[in-house]
């Protein structure tokens, strides 16, 4: 495990400026648009194409049936839902998941999906792309 954090930890500018999302499209769900908004500048900005963002659990399903997804950000809750549906639909076509959340991350998705790292609030932006750079390489 050492071996695999040291090959994905990079410095702040070779992981913004590499493109090293490029050619992948994630997923972004977060009911807070602020956040919302400042994962997918991130992702962006390291050459991912953003599904959604999405604010709401219907429009991350309907894009996620829209879009092909090769990972995700997902926060816990998505308004008054959960985005636990979201997590069965990507974990049934073996697409990799990071919660980005403020809160514990409930044994039913850990259990759907028990290696997703999990990413606390607010999101450290070399943290978010380290995560999606090793879940993509993956």
């Amino acid at each position: 495990m050492l071996a695999l954090r040291k090959e994905y930890s990079m410095t702040k500018d070779q992981l913004s400026s590499g493109g090293i999302l490029a050619g992948h499209t994630i997923l972004v769900a977060d009911d807070e648009i602020i956040i919302a908004l400042d994962i997918e500048d991130t992702l962006a900005s390291a050459g991912a194409r953003i599904a959604g963002p999405c604010l709401t659990l219907a429009s991350a399903l309907e894009i996620t049936d829209q879009q092909s997804i090769t990972a995700a950000v997902l926060d816990i809750s998505l308004g008054r839902d959960t985005s636990e549906p979201i997590v069965d639909l990507l974990a049934a076509r073996g697409i990799p998941i990071a919660f980005c959340t403020g809160k514990m991350l409930p044994e039913a998705f850990r259990q759907k999906v028990p290696d997703a790292p999990v990413l606390g609030k607010p999101v450290q932006h070399h943290l978010l792309l380290e995560t999606m750079a090793r879940l993509t390489k993956q």
